[in-house]
């Protein structure tokens, strides 16, 4: 799905973050976003993700506005996952529940994506007593299952042990190979910018720029 911002400006009050920003990213394209801390990086993924909205300005998904059947498309994953109180299958299938979608017609999919991100020996434990790394697997299992047009993450990597990166990594660049949803992940880590985005834009100063 292709999402096009178009003279976007976002104020908390009086507190601008975002300032007439015009950007399209693209179905299929694969983007890094980087930034200071407070640059507005997360508030555009949300806006995007059609959690705020924007002051004035416009996005559009496919050349339309939001609306219930786009928002079904789009996943938002926090840096900072919740996990509901429910087993680590339960949580990665929430998706396909509040979707309406069958559980048989995805149990082979749930499967093999908790085998393929070392969370099947896990299944039956309540997530909310995983490691944060492990957390994090299943929330990227979680935005995944439903195959999603959109997909936001907001530091996936941060403060995760190296094999959780490389799995997070590895599943983000299979992905990109198979899929054509387009994916968008805020990260300070340099060597992701540099080594897996095919477009990299920064978000500075109110402002977006592609690097």
């Amino acid at each position: 799905m292709n999402v096009m911002i178009g003279q976007l400006t976002k104020k908390y009050k009086d507190h601008l973050i975002l300032d007439n920003i015009t950007i399209q990213l693209k179905a299929g394209g694969f983007y890094g976003f980087k930034g200071s801390n407070g640059a507005g990086k997360s508030t555009l993924f949300r806006i995007i993700a059609g959690l705020e909205r924007p002051t004035c300005g416009t996005v559009t998904y496919d050349g339309e506005k939001l609306n219930s059947t786009i928002l079904k498309r789009i996943t938002y994953m926090h840096q900072k996952p919740y996990m509901m109180k429910t087993s680590v299958e339960e949580n990665i299938l929430y998706p396909l529940k509040i979707r309406g979608l069958g559980y048989e017609i995805y149990r082979q999919k749930v499967k093999d994506i908790m085998f393929e991100l070392d969370l099947y020996k896990l299944r039956t434990q309540l997530a909310t007593q995983l490691s944060g790394g492990e957390m994090q697997k299943v929330a990227l299992a979680r935005a995944l299952i439903f195959e999603p047009e959109i997909l936001l993450m907001d530091e996936p990597t941060a403060h995760v042990d190296k094999q959780t990166v490389q799995a997070i990594e590895t599943m983000l660049l299979k992905r990109k190979c198979q899929d054509h949803m387009m994916t968008a992940v805020i990260t300070h880590d340099e060597d992701q910018l540099v080594n897996l985005f095919e477009q990299v834009i920064q978000v500075e100063n109110h402002c977006v720029f592609y690097v």
